[in-house]
């Protein structure tokens, strides 16, 4: 989004999104319904993703610090490991603004002091996390109608501004975009000039001093095959190598053209040099706001085509054009972009129905490199807008996205819950022995209240035990004894084997109910994955014999690889689907049952195991394993 200040150029890339109280107005209604400042807006660990690459990924949403009645911007992050995340933006409004860090240690979010350095308002605009004791961040001030770059160093214990004297010749520096790769050589990419002589500015750290790399602006042929003269604007910038360095950005027009098209230059390690295909090619973007760089020599460059997402993908031989399907509004745009290789590739971004208002968070997934689709199962507020998304070293991919909604800031991960520490669970090579408890072990522990217990309770005389609030709205709305089965605990604290935190929960024969104050209804009741944990359990190096369900109207599910089909399709759609059973995590195959030793065709979901009856008349021709009985025996004797 672009807004100036008079004649000076005051560029603000366009994945920022700054809510003013007039904008907020409007949406205002509709959001009370989101949670508070500084609270997770809805769904969690549990909530599987619709692409991921295993069958413990899940999406969170982490609390961050409260802003009361205060603008909060968070416009990118960086991690160099689970425990080392920097987010940072401004907080306030035109005249006050300030920078903002945020830091994630592996537990939880926290606000780091950051220096104001200049005069004015003060905006960070991106971050670049190395270690724990090693982060830089960029970004720009304004104050009477001129603009000062803003240089940040992490040390570990402070962020310290860096000097700026290399840029004193340098009018108006404005920096957007940071990137590294390594501690010895870093990059910065941003804007130069006014309104009317805009121009790419790159500069260059060894960790210690920078300098000004490159700065020029030109003439090139526009879309319209008119030679006009455009400005320049450089909005991201990522390293490879000190050799394989890429900036994108736009080229805007100073006549009746406003933006004319994407900027894509790359550092071979001797000259810059311009990249972007012909216009005549139709393989452009009119904004191009981020790249990626995967292992190899390819590249990902996201942004909008004419107001839709735009993202083209080049090997190095060939450039395909994609992404302009994915829509959630009128009007929507692709803001940053992480790639762990050519196949696997997030976005993010935003819609809007109108300039600036009724803006909804936009999340895309490539599994191929060539088709991209919206993730709909992420836990987004009802409106707001996504400026980054990076990916967490040391994981097997996991990542972390950053925005902001009704003015607070936004943060979604989406991580392998199954291999998070401290609880990871049993390695597949090595089988795990359950170890039968006694009795005496049904816990006691007082469990947190719930909503709702005092005013709605049900005794099932078959277990003798009693579901209250939300738990037994839950339970009615969600299949009720076909598919949660009877109570067969009371509720208790239960320390979670996912993340090592307490939960009140309550076992029943089929699923374990998980109360989470942290989240909003209808995601404060969420279910244990028993099937995964089952699954792993008993066949820690896959079971034998499986075979795909290859009928007519099979569905094969890229996020775990596995098919689904016939009356388990069939049941899965019309029982709850993704929310109530999960992703398949294996094929068909024939199993003993341990509760009357016959042996079945089952399936094993997430949060279910399919046995098939052909016996019984449909409905009944599926029936579930009593996953929660199997847990509740083998962790507390029984019933």
């Amino acid at each position: 989004m672009l807004h100036t200040m008079n004649s000076t150029l005051t560029t603000r890339p366009r994945r920022t999104v700054v809510f003013s109280s007039s904008m907020l107005l409007p949406l205002f209604g509709a959001l009370l319904l989101l949670a508070p400042f500084g609270v997770p807006i809805a769904a969690s660990r549990n909530v599987p993703n619709v692409a991921a690459s295993a069958p413990c990924y899940a999406w969170s949403v982490p609390q961050v610090p409260a802003f009361p009645g205060q603008q909060v911007t968070v416009m990118s992050v960086s991690a160099s490991s689970a425990e080392d995340i920097w987010a940072v933006g401004y907080i306030g409004g035109k005249e006050d603004t300030r920078n903002l860090a945020i830091h994630w240690d592996g537990k939880a979010w926290q606000i780091v002091t950051t220096p104001n350095p200049n005069l004015g308002a003060n905006y960070l605009e991106s971050v670049v996390a190395l270690a724990p004791d090693n982060a830089w961040a960029v970004g720009d001030s304004s104050y009477e109608q001129k603009l000062n770059a803003i240089i940040l160093h992490w040390d570990g214990e402070t962020w310290t501004p860096m000097s700026l004297g290399f840029l004193e010749d340098i009018p108006n520096p404005s920096l957007y975009s940071i990137s590294a790769s390594s501690a010895t050589d870093l990059w910065a990419a941003g804007v130069m000039g006014g309104n009317r002589d805009a121009a790419s500015l790159i500069i260059h750290g060894d960790g210690a001093n920078w300098s000004v790399h490159k700065t020029g602006s030109g003439t090139r042929m526009a879309v319209d095959q008119t030679s006009i003269r455009h400005e320049n604007i450089l909005y991201s910038i990522k390293a490879r190598s000190a050799k394989d360095v890429w900036a994108v950005g736009e080229q805007v027009g100073t006549s009746a053209n406003a933006r004319v098209r994407d900027v894509q230059l790359h550092w071979n390690g001797q000259n810059w040099q311009d990249e972007a295909l012909p216009a005549s090619r139709n393989l452009f973007l009119t904004e191009a706001t981020d790249v990626a760089l995967p292992p190899g020599n390819s590249r990902f460059v996201v942004g909008n085509f004419k107001e839709e997402p735009g993202i083209l993908h080049s090997n190095g031989e060939k450039t395909e054009m994609s992404g302009t399907d994915m829509r959630v509004l009128n009007s929507n745009y692709l803001t940053g972009i992480v790639a762990f290789s050519d196949t696997d590739a997030w976005v993010v971004g935003y819609g809007e129905s109108r300039e600036g208002v009724d803006l909804r968070p936009l999340i895309g997934r490539t599994v191929d490199g060539h088709t991209w689709s919206v993730v709909g199962d992420a836990p987004l507020p009802d409106a707001g807008n996504l400026n980054d998304v990076a990916g967490i070293p040391g994981t097997a991919g996991d990542v972390v996205m950053v925005g902001s909604t009704n003015g607070a800031p936004l943060v979604i991960m989406h991580r392998d819950m199954c291999a998070a520490p401290p609880s990871t669970p049993a390695s597949p090579a090595t089988p795990v022995t359950p170890v039968a408890a006694t009795p005496s072990a049904a816990p006691t522990f007082s469990p947190t209240p719930i909503p709702g217990e005092t005013e709605s309770t049900r005794t099932f005389p078959e277990t003798g035990k009693s579901v209250k609030g939300i738990f037994l709205d839950y339970w009615d709305k969600h299949g009720g004894l076909a598919q949660q089965g009877f109570p067969i605990s009371e509720m208790f604290t239960e320390v979670s084997t996912l993340d090592s935190k307490s939960y009140t929960v309550q076992y029943f024969e089929r699923a374990v109910f998980e109360y989470h104050p942290e989240n909003q209804p209808p995601y404060n009741v969420l279910l244990s994955q028993l099937g995964t944990f089952r699954y792993r359990q008993k066949y820690p190096n896959g079971a034998p014999g499986q075979q795909p369900n290859t009928s007519t109207g099979s569905v094969l599910f890229p996020e775990t690889g596995k098919r689904v089909g016939g009356k388990f399709l069939e049941y899965w759609q019309k029982n709850g689907g993704l929310a109530q059973q999960g992703y398949p995590v294996s094929e068909e195959f024939t199993e003993k049952s341990e509760l009357d030793g016959k042996e079945y065709r089952v399936q094993y979901f997430e949060r279910a195991v399919f046995e098939l009856h052909p016996e019984n008349q449909a409905p009944y021709d599926v029936l579930l394993s009593q996953l929660g009985t199997f847990q509740y025996k083998q962790k507390y004797g029984g019933r």
